[in-house]
């Protein structure tokens, strides 16, 4: 299959352009395709779409939006779709029955989960955008299971080190990420996190972690001339 070429001129790249205007099936070209749908998919912005396209599994899907709505219509198409499939022992439809619900089960949960980390993520939004209130982005880097809080940026692309008093910088960008959250002003940190603005253990990259984890991605789009992961404050 990774051979599979259709009407392609004799020395040509092979990239989603061939893809898509020769029709062609080699391994680079399928790779490439699937690569530029994914990129197309990160910048979609669902808040851009009309109400009447939400509520739908194909916009969870294709456009990323986690809305309510949304997230129950894709929960609902993955317990639908756990139903309808065929059972592998038809000798043993109370078996099959168990293990069906219990799949439809872990899909619904996992939609939660994922809704409830939307929502963590967008409190670490709301936060950094009150400790930075002249930034526009911040960057997030993450790998190895791990989310961290980066640099902070203006509208245009500069760095930003946010509020300073008497020459230093109030909340260093850098550090920022690993100061418990105790250590941050209650005015900011209580009206979003209630109880656990008084956690000195937990910080916002490990808050932020955890919601990366549990299935919340950071929107991908360009601060300056970069591409990256960023939120975006205002």
């Amino acid at each position: 299959m990774d051979d599979a070429q259709t009407g392609c001129p004799p020395d040509h790249p092979h990239n989603a352009s061939c893809y898509t205007n020769h029709a062609c099936r080699c391994g680079r070209c399928r790779k490439a395709n699937a690569e530029k749908s994914m990129r197309r998919r990160r910048l979609r912005d669902p808040s851009t779409l009309p109400d009447s396209k939400h509520g739908k599994a194909t916009t969870y899907n294709n456009w990323g939006c986690r809305c309510d709505r949304c997230t129950k219509a894709w929960a609902d198409a993955c317990r639908t779709y756990q139903q309808a499939r065929p059972t592998a022992n038809e000798e043993n439809d109370t078996v099959d029955d168990v293990q069906t619900d219990a799949l439809s089960e872990m899909d619904a949960a996992r939609a939660a989960a994922r809704q409830s980390a939307e929502a963590v993520l967008g409190t670490v939004r709301a936060l950094l955008a009150e400790l930075y209130p002249e930034a526009a982005y911040v960057r997030v880097n993450s790998g190895g299971g791990i989310a961290r809080i980066g640099s902070v940026h203006t509208a245009k692309g500069h760095r930003h080190e946010g509020p300073v008093r008497r020459g230093r910088t109030v909340f260093p960008p850098h550090l920022i990420g690993e100061w418990p959250l105790s250590r941050l002003p209650k005015r900011v940190t209580r009206p979003h996190l209630g109880p656990h603005a008084d956690d000195d253990k937990r910080t916002l990259n490990a808050v932020l972690t955890d919601a990366w984890r549990a299935g919340a991605r950071v929107p991908e789009g360009y601060v300056g001339r970069h591409f990256c992961d960023r939120l975006k404050l205002r």
